[in-house]
């Protein structure tokens, strides 16, 4: 679409547009915005705009979505939130969650003045959608779709190839993980025929990106799991589930050090002098931020302060990432490599230093989900009894001390136990009227 569309900053085109659409005629202006709530300060192309959008002169209610968070409900601590009327700032706003969970409904009261209407009144709210077997459905609605449902799910089941052993995300936070290597393997050798075809001109070692995207934040099924046997088109959108694209960024070794350390936001820090529990994952950080880079080996020191906060900001000159190196050799600031990562990461999603779109040097068509089922069809015939997606441990959390107890929440389904492996002791599970993690187990890293 280049040259054919302009991306603006919502909050600049929205202070452009809301004033020209009132002068001919809107009396009321909802905004709908994909984006998510930050109270930090303003920043041109910002991801979570909406605080700012929520100032704009005219704006009646704003509808948001992005952020896969609740609006009312999420946010307590922020100023100028009032979770009982439903307003942002004084506006009427909704986000209704993620996957279709809660409906956002936004009623305003009109009166008219002059001859305009205006908002005397308003109330937004979120109304959870019951999933349940047994809840009321609109039968007219079932049988008009019901034929395309099917024949989705008939394709979506076609076997892509087999494997020999389970895929699943249950412990991607802390270890190494065949779901999250699956994607990286697929990326990176995609990116190699690009490199034999010419696309990539430079003889650069190629790296590769991949985050756990389901890695448990959205409740106790948000974890890939895939048993050994058939896998298909529904699986690989099970492992991937967001619609990016692959592109290929040209970096340094001291960027790519950086991109770990930022990732490395993931975990709290560890006081390895507290006889008390820890918790070890930072769940403010979204999942799908901490990236794994393969192609080098490193290790994750969680006794070190974050150097970065989740906006990227740099808050600590801690060194989280150690051992970190390329072919047996400590890494060299200056190497230039090639990594393979998507749209989202490469244009300075996440924010992370050094990737802000600048050093994209391949944006290719492809979704990465097709490449990762090209991949897994050039698998199958080249192993047609099967392969294993197993992951080859380039990362590790450095040892802790014996008498150090820190903790995870991860899925408490017995494959997750049977698959926690040596460094994983399973504690517990929590009823599912638990008022922060209904329902999760609890494991305790004893990686020593």
């Amino acid at each position: 679409l280049e040259g054919k569309v302009v991306v603006a900053d919502m909050v600049e085109t929205a202070n452009h547009y809301v004033p020209e659409l009132r002068a001919k005629g809107a009396d009321i202006v909802v905004v709908v915005a994909h984006t998510g709530i930050n109270a930090s300060s303003y920043e041109a192309m910002m991801e979570n705009s909406a605080w700012h959008l929520a100032k704009v002169q005219g704006v009646d209610a704003l509808m948001l979505g992005h952020a896969h968070k609740n609006f009312p409900g999420d946010f307590p601590d922020l100023p100028e939130v009032d979770n009982q009327a439903g307003t942002l700032r004084g506006v009427p706003t909704v986000m209704p969650g993620y996957w279709g969970n809660h409906l956002g409904i936004i009623d305003l009261t009109l009166e008219q003045v002059g001859g305009k209407w205006q908002v005397k009144q308003s109330q937004a709210s979120l109304r959870k959608i019951d999933s349940s077997e047994g809840s009321a459905v609109d039968q007219r609605v079932v049988d008009l779709v019901q034929a395309d449902h099917d024949a989705t799910n008939q394709w979506l089941d076609e076997p892509l190839g087999k494997i020999t052993s389970s895929i699943h995300s249950f412990f991607a936070l802390v270890q190494d993980d065949p779901s999250v290597q699956l994607v990286s393997d697929a990326q990176r050798r995609y990116a190699e025929q690009l490199q034999q075809d010419g696309l990539l001109k430079e003889p650069y070692p190629i790296l590769s990106v991949a985050a756990p995207f389901r890695g448990g934040r959205n409740g106790i099924n948000d974890f890939t799991y895939v048993a050994q046997g058939d896998i298909s088109l529904r699986n690989v959108s099970d492992l991937y589930i967001y619609p990016n694209t692959l592109q290929v960024v040209e970096v340094n070794g001291a960027t790519v050090k950086e991109w770990l350390e930022m990732s490395a936001g993931q975990f709290n820090q560890i006081d390895t002098g507290k006889k008390e529990v820890q918790w070890l994952v930072n769940e403010k950080f979204p999942t799908y931020n901490f990236d794994v880079i393969d192609g080098v080996n490193y290790e994750v020191d969680i006794t070190q302060p974050a150097r970065y906060s989740k906006e990227g900001l740099k808050v600590s000159d801690g060194q989280r990432i150690s051992a970190l190196t390329f072919n047996g050799q400590p890494m060299d600031p200056a190497q230039k490599f090639y990594v393979v990562t998507n749209n989202y990461r490469a244009s300075g999603g996440g924010h992370f230093p050094g990737v802000d779109g600048s050093n994209i040097v391949h944006e290719d068509p492809s979704e990465t989900r097709e490449i990762i089922a090209q991949y897994l069809k050039a698998q199958s015939a080249d192993n047609p009894g099967g392969f294993s997606p197993a992951a080859n441990n380039n990362w590790h959390m450095k040892a802790l001390p014996a008498n150090v107890d820190v903790r995870l929440y991860s899925s408490p389904r017995e494959e997750a136990r049977q698959l926690a492996g040596a460094d994983l002791e399973y504690k517990s599970t929590l009823p599912m009227d638990d008022a922060q993690h209904p329902g999760y187990a609890i494991f305790r890293l004893i990686r020593q």
